[in-house]
């Protein structure tokens, strides 16, 4: 539900915005995957997130992109480590 407010905010905003697709997926404790996709390929800007919301609150983490659309890829997928 959240993913369908948040585009609806930011079409209020910016009739017509095509807003990015964030899947989570929770292998281990410590360890996360992001799915990303957006018709923009923006993904850049997608792992500027997870990395200012983890300097936001202060947590240590890695982040690594181990598909990606623009080197072929079916998805853009972050896998994100919290640091021990």
């Amino acid at each position: 539900m959240v993913r369908e407010e948040r585009a609806a905010e930011v079409r209020k905003l910016y009739p017509g915005a095509d807003v990015p697709v964030f899947d989570y997926r929770v292998s281990e404790r410590d360890r996360m995957l992001i799915g990303y996709k957006s018709k923009r390929s923006l993904c850049f800007f997608g792992q500027g997130l997870i990395e200012g919301a983890a300097v936001h609150y202060g947590d240590d983490l890695r982040v690594s992109q181990p598909s990606c659309e623009k080197r072929g890829d079916a998805e853009c997928v972050f896998e994100v480590v919290m640091a021990s």
